[in-house]
């Protein structure tokens, strides 16, 4: 019994991870993971190959959608 209990919740636990997508991502390779130790995420989108022109022409209607999934630790 101890065995499977501890199979169990090695099999349930999961990690959560937070998820980024800037406008017209998709063109660009987003939605992707976004680490949480980022402070800039303009920089980091930039070092992930967003297109900081977009984000200069957008200006302060420049959004990024965020979401959470659950990713079940291996």
């Amino acid at each position: 019994m101890e065995q499977s209990t501890r199979i169990n919740k090695r099999m349930g636990s999961n990690i959560k991870i937070r998820m980024i997508d800037p406008p017209k991502g998709w063109i660009y390779g987003f939605p992707k993971p976004i680490p949480d130790d980022v402070k800039d995420t303009r920089e980091w989108l930039v070092k992930n190959g967003y297109p900081k022109k977009l984000m200069d022409d957008l200006g302060e209607h420049f959004y990024c959608r965020y979401w959470e999934i659950d990713k079940k630790a291996t």
